[in-house]
């Protein structure tokens, strides 16, 4: 039976992508896009992995499981000294940007953010796959995480703290003496939401109310989430003057609109009407507006294109965050 999240009207969409990121996934567990805006990282394979895992299990698709598997057991060999992960840049096929000059030791360096998202998606990964031979190599990363990093106590790239708290509440019980490490993480992102929400780009708008439903559930809807949600959607910054119904995404890539900018305001529309078990957003004209350009974004061939020409109108790239965004926003959200 397909999980009750799903949208079962974008069910052979969401197969398709499936079944074409899962060929794209080589011998040694590295999935290669045809071509991406960026080079692949630890946090972009991460997440294509436990979105195949959460497919397989929401749509019945075994193969996106195994897929998933090897993708993970490359992973876990990139552990600088066995416990942490870095960016790990990797190209090898076309993109618009390349790979920043000093790659190599950004590579060399552990990195809190990508350990946070890698040990979040470990987790999607062991839950929908029910593979538990992952949770005790997790749980040295993740004890190795918190001994390296104090995450309130210093500055850190945005997401970073918000991947670190949903990585231990998806592990769940199995974390649980990680949960008071990020019991102020959770606080601070409460008290901070509403006035952030209109600051950062609509992805991290997104990934923020993920953390919230999690750990405090559909209460916090009507007082938090909404009001910032509402405030996100009044900033004129994050809109497109010529095309005020999409999204900008962050200033380099503002010659495009990027998926990660109109499929994380439909995803959060999603998400929230979900935890309240009603349309109140999803019933806007916004969404559908964004709906429509999420279908356009299909490539005939095979998958999504990542972003738009605001120019040309002309479609391009199919890295990772062109298929797992999407997923997401068909599957009704990313977590198990």
């Amino acid at each position: 039976m397909i999980d009750s999240r799903v949208d079962k009207t974008r069910l052979g969409d969401a197969r398709e992508t499936v079944t074409f990121i899962a060929g794209r996934v080589e011998s040694d567990g590295f999935l290669r896009p045809p071509e991406a805006l960026f080079g692949e990282t630890t946090g972009y394979q991460a997440e294509a992995a436990a979105t195949l895992a959460l497919a397989g299990s929401r749509l019945g698709m075994p193969e996106a499981i195994k897929a998933a598997k090897r993708m993970f057991d490359r992973l876990l060999t990139r552990r600088l000294d066995g416990e942490l992960w870095s960016l790990d840049w990797k190209g090898g096929f076309p993109t618009r940007d390349p790979l920043p000059e000093n790659w190599r030791e950004q590579n060399a360096i552990p990195d809190p953010r990508y350990t946070a998202a890698t040990l979040l998606s470990l987790a999607i990964y062991s839950k929908a796959a029910g593979d538990d031979s992952v949770v005790e190599t997790a749980r040295e990363s993740m004890a190795a995480m918190f001994r390296e990093w104090d995450f309130m106590g210093q500055d850190y790239l945005h997401l970073t703290r918000e991947y670190a708290a949903l990585a231990v509440a998806a592990w769940g019980e199995t974390m649980a003496k990680f949960v008071p490490a990020t019991a102020p993480i959770l606080s601070w992102v409460r008290e901070t939401f509403v006035a952030m929400a209109p600051n950062d780009f609509p992805f991290f708008t997104a990934v923020r109310p993920m953390l919230l439903l999690a750990t405090l559930g559909p209460d916090c809807v009507s007082d938090v989430i909404a009001p910032g949600v509402e405030r996100l959607l009044a900033e004129p910054r994050w809109r497109f003057p010529d095309s005020p119904n999409d999204f900008r995404h962050i200033d380099s890539t503002d010659d495009h609109i990027n998926t990660r900018g109109n499929t994380a305001v439909a995803l959060t529309f999603r998400l929230i009407d979900l935890a309240r078990g009603r349309q109140d957003y999803t019933n806007r004209p916004l969404y559908e507006h964004l709906s429509a350009w999420i279908d356009a974004m299909r490539n005939p061939a095979a998958g999504y294109f990542e972003c738009q020409d605001v120019k040309t109108g002309r479609r391009w790239g199919q890295g990772s965050p062109a298929h797992f965004l999407p997923l997401w926003w068909i599957l009704g959200g990313f977590q198990a």
